[in-house]
């Protein structure tokens, strides 16, 4: 009996003892996936960092293109009224100049009314003498 206790004793402490290995390799498997899945981990969050860095630098960007969009615009505008002011003065003067060849043309058949008239009364006054 004893002897068959002492069998039974180191079955069970073999028994005990492979379940430890197995346990340790486990364990083992265990650590080693652990550590890859922390790895991975590691990639992924230094993945994300940079994605939100390169979000918060086109983000920055797109407020500076709309910046520089509205800036334009302001620009564009103010070009296009001063373009409007230049052309209502453009027109302004060349009113103004029609009006100056018409008074110049007026003027000028005066003068040749006034060169006949002067020339009949030279005359005149030639026949008078």
């Amino acid at each position: 009996m004893l002897v068959k206790s002492l069998d039974s004793a180191r079955a069970e402490k073999n028994a005990l003892d492979k379940n430890r290995l197995e346990i340790n390799t486990m364990l083992e498997t265990l650590s080693a996936d652990y550590e890859k899945v922390q790895k991975a981990n590691s990639r992924l969050q230094k993945m994300v960092d940079t994605l939100e860095d390169e979000k918060v630098y086109l983000q920055n960007e797109v407020d500076r293109l709309n910046k520089d969009a509205e800036m334009r615009e302001m620009s564009l505008r103010t070009e296009e009224d001063r373009c409007s002011r230049l052309r209502e003065e453009l027109l302004t003067v060349r009113e103004d100049l029609n009006k100056a060849y018409l008074a110049k043309d007026m003027l000028e058949q005066h003068k040749a009314e006034a060169e006949i008239l002067l020339a009949q009364v030279e005359k005149s006054r030639g026949d008078v003498e």
